[in-house]
């Protein structure tokens, strides 16, 4: 509804989007204004934005520092070697 700065008394509507209508503070007419129309209106709006959120990775992360060491370079691919000589057994077994 429009109104006067001054005045309290309605003199017009105004036709708002339901998303924004309680964003709408205040609406007064502005008489200074020389434009084609009837009138021209000011009006407060109040807008809140959102905080973008952060998506988390669901993808591990591995400490590949560790894999720069003599040691642990050794240990990780003998473990390998095991596993694959299993995996390797169990193929010949499930082949007979």
């Amino acid at each position: 509804m429009i109104t006067r700065c001054n005045e309290r008394k309605p003199i017009g509507h105004v036709a708002i989007n339901r998303k924004w209508r309680n964003s709408l503070q205040d609406i007064c007419v502005n008489y200074s204004a020389d434009v084609g129309s009837d009138h021209l209106f000011d009006a407060e709006i109040k807008i809140k934005l959102l905080a973008v959120k952060k998506v988390r990775s669901t993808r591990n992360r591995y400490d590949t520092t560790k894999l720069r060491d003599q040691d642990t370079k050794d240990t990780f691919a003998l473990a390998l070697s095991n596993r694959d000589e299993a995996l390797r057994s169990e193929d010949t077994k499930t082949k007979m």
